[in-house]
C-alpha cells in the first residue's frame, strides 16, 4: 500500500485505495487546519508468526460470507465473481437499500461460526 500511496499521491489530498478490484480514489482535504491522529492500540500482530495462517483471513471469511449468501438469494454470482466481489458490489447489483442488504445477512448469515464441511455442503461443494 505504501508504493501506490507514493506513486499516486496529490497534495492537499488523502488517498482511499482499494485492492479488489484495484482502484486509487483520490480525496481532497479540507484547506482548512486538519489533523491525523495516529493511535497505538498496544495489541501485538507478530506478523512473521502468523502471516502463513492468518493473512487475509477476514478477507477470505467475507468472501465465503458473501458466497454463502449469494447462494442463500438463488446464486446470481459465479465463483470467480464471489472471490472478486464486496458486499456493496452484491447491494448494488441487486439494488437493495442497506436496511434491505443488512435483513438478508441477518436472516442468512449466522454469528456463529462455520465449519468446513458446514460451508462446502452450503456451496454444494461436499465431497
Amino acid at each position: 500500500m505504501d508504493q501506490s500511496a507514493i506513486m499516486c499521491c496529490r497534495r492537499g489530498a488523502a488517498l482511499h485505495v482499494q485492492f479488489s478490484p484495484l482502484r486509487v480514489s483520490v480525496v481532497p482535504l479540507p484547506t482548512s487546519r486538519v489533523v491525523f491522529v495516529v493511535a497505538h492500540s498496544l495489541v501485538e500482530s507478530p506478523k512473521a508468526v502468523q502471516a502463513a495462517t492468518h493473512y487475509n483471513k477476514r478477507v477470505f471469511e467475507c468472501s465465503l460470507a458473501l458466497a454463502i449468501l449469494d447462494e442463500a438469494v438463488g446464486g446470481f454470482l459465479g465463483a470467480d465473481d464471489v472471490v472478486r466481489s464486496t458486499l456493496a458490489d452484491f447491494q448494488r447489483s441487486r439494488q437493495l437499500c442497506h436496511d434491505g442488504c443488512r435483513s438478508l445477512v441477518r436472516q442468512h448469515i449466522r454469528e456463529e461460526a462455520y465449519t468446513k464441511g458446514e460451508v462446502s455442503s452450503v456451496l454444494g461443494q461436499e465431497r
